[in-house]
């Protein structure tokens, strides 16, 4: 048995809360943790980029990851229903079970969420830190010393 941190323990105990009953009893601990891993490595590549680990993510990011697990293992559902449907035809009898369409437009309306969830959460990061950009005076001295030399003499910048 692998030794987990008491945040990863927590994480993972989040998650079991969250997972399908028959999902989470044949699930161990480390395919768990695995399943948080993937989804905090989609949160950390979405930009802007960031490094969170399952040691330092933030609490404030902890319902995303939840919700991130949740629809992991709705994908990992739809894909199982995939290979449960089955068509059978004899002598004009036809039976057709399809569960995938049905579960599509959940995996759809989640992902779509849970990316919104992602999204709403990065602009909050970058309105927090605050942006960087050629508006900012340190740039604008910059690119007044550059006009001023590229252009000659006769251009006058008064920079901040």
């Amino acid at each position: 048995m692998a030794n987990f941190t008491t945040r990863q323990l927590e994480i993972i105990q989040r998650a079991r809360r969250l997972l399908p009953d028959n999902f989470s009893r044949y699930t161990n601990d480390e395919k768990v943790l695995a399943y948080a891993e993937v989804i905090l490595a989609d949160i950390n590549l979405f930009p802007p980029l960031t490094g969170y680990t399952t040691e330092d993510l933030p609490d404030s990011l902890l319902p995303v990851l939840d919700f991130g697990i949740t629809v992991m293992t709705e994908l990992f559902l739809q894909a199982r229903a995939t290979l449960q449907d089955f068509s059978y035809n004899d002598n004009g009898l036809s039976i057709s079970i399809q569960q995938v369409p049905n579960l599509d437009v959940s995996y759809k309306n989640m992902l779509e969420l849970y990316r919104n969830m992602i999204t709403n959460y990065k602009k909050t990061e970058v309105f927090r830190v605050g942006g960087k950009g050629l508006g900012t005076p340190r740039f604008q001295s910059q690119i007044g010393q550059f006009l001023k030399i590229s252009l000659g003499s006769s251009f006058t910048w008064n920079s901040p």
